[in-house]
């Protein structure tokens, strides 16, 4: 079997290994988790121009659904940014802000439309 270290492999050996794969399996983490992040700001940032287009067509039921879809995705990237390294963080940060920005908007021009 691969995996097993051989028999005259010391505990301290095997406690570094073990530590060395935590790293990596941590760095891997780390990677797939700003993966998703970037993937639901720009699922998000879609998600906008879907809405602002469905208001322009008049289609005010689409336009709301794309609105939920903007309040769930804020609410996804307000979980997953403070798991993320600083740098990773101020990053996305203002793209979050402009997301937020454009929801306020959107909700702005839905209730004018309703009147």
């Amino acid at each position: 079997m691969g995996s097993q270290k051989p028999e005259n492999t010391t505990d301290k050996e095997r406690i570094a290994a073990l530590q060395q794969r935590m790293g990596e399996l941590q760095i891997q983490g780390e990677r797939v988790r700003l993966g998703f992040v970037k993937t639901e700001v720009e699922a998000c940032l879609t998600a906008v121009q879907l809405a602002e287009f469905e208001l322009r067509s008049g289609n005010v039921t689409a336009a709301e659904q794309n609105i939920r879809v903007l309040e769930e995705g804020t609410a996804t990237l307000r979980r997953f940014l403070p798991g993320l390294a600083a740098e990773q963080r101020q990053e996305l940060h203002p793209q979050l802000a402009q997301i937020e920005g454009a929801l306020d908007g959107l909700k702005q021009k839905l209730r004018r439309k309703l009147g």
